[in-house]
């Protein structure tokens, strides 16, 4: 298990509330600390790394000393973008035949049972590289005002999930390509080359549903790709702004009051 703490400080939003923004404060509760306890208590995993530039942020926290007390628990070096950590995480650390599942330190909503779901359908499925997703009706029947960015496809657009899972060793070939196409994001057109034309073009024309995306890109990238539909749309809501905090305040505090 990986948890993306990453190297972001608090720049755009959250004022001084935290020296960090993996320790933004949620309704009285550091983000991280929401991420670590909500896989504790999840039964399938059983060893978290937290990737992050500075070890003092996780080492404060109480849950974090539970679970280093219980061996559950490391921390590593974060490289210089999060598909990098990844790409980093797989090559070096994730023994062959595990699946690796990745997440990130703002997404305080995950909650046990989502993790377990995701798990099952990874399980089953046997692919090389699964992540989840939120479809856009799913998420405007419960946020129809909430902003957030759906890619769209024949039938459909969806968001998504901050959550991801990694078969070792074939996925780690996904994280390779998520990391030269990080490379590329100020320069476009060689993005587009990496998928090459008749994706690019598929795309565009929207002739691809998401399914038939992932086999596109899973031809591309070397190893097969795909999605698990998750039918909760509070996991499609991250922390990266302080209306996305205020509202996943009011969601934690709904949920801790019933």
């Amino acid at each position: 298990m990986l948890v993306l703490a990453g190297r972001r400080r608090m720049e755009g939003f959250g004022g001084d509330r935290a020296p960090h923004k993996a320790l933004l404060d949620i309704a009285g509760v550091p983000m991280i600390a929401r991420v670590l306890a909500t896989l504790a208590y999840s039964p399938s995993v059983d060893h978290i790394t937290v990737s992050i530039d500075d070890d003092e942020v996780v080492g404060g926290l109480d849950i974090a000393r539970q679970l280093s007390a219980a061996g559950r628990l490391s921390v590593t070096a974060c490289g210089s973008s999060p598909a990098d950590s990844v790409a980093g995480h797989l090559r070096t650390r994730a023994r062959a035949g595990r699946t690796v599942l990745v997440t990130t330190a703002d997404h305080p909503l995950l909650t046990p049972d989502v993790v377990e779901r995701f798990l099952l359908d990874v399980s089953n499925n046997r692919l090389d590289v699964t992540a989840a997703v939120v479809s856009a009706s799913t998420f405007r029947a419960r946020y129809p005002s909430q902003r957030r960015t759906f890619i769209p496809f024949r039938g459909g657009a969806y968001t998504g999930a901050n959550l991801f899972a990694f078969r070792v060793p074939d996925g780690a070939s996904a994280a390779e390509f998520w990391r030269r196409v990080e490379t590329y994001r100020k320069t476009p057109w060689k993005m587009a080359a990496l998928f090459g034309p008749r994706v690019l073009a598929e795309f565009a024309l929207r002739r691809l549903d998401i399914e038939t995306a992932m086999t596109r890109i899973s031809d591309v990238v070397g190893c097969t790709a795909g999605v698990v539909e998750l039918n909760e749309a509070d996991v499609a809501i991250d922390v990266d702004s302080d209306e996305d905090a205020r509202i996943v305040e009011e969601i934690m505090r709904r949920r801790e009051a019933s």
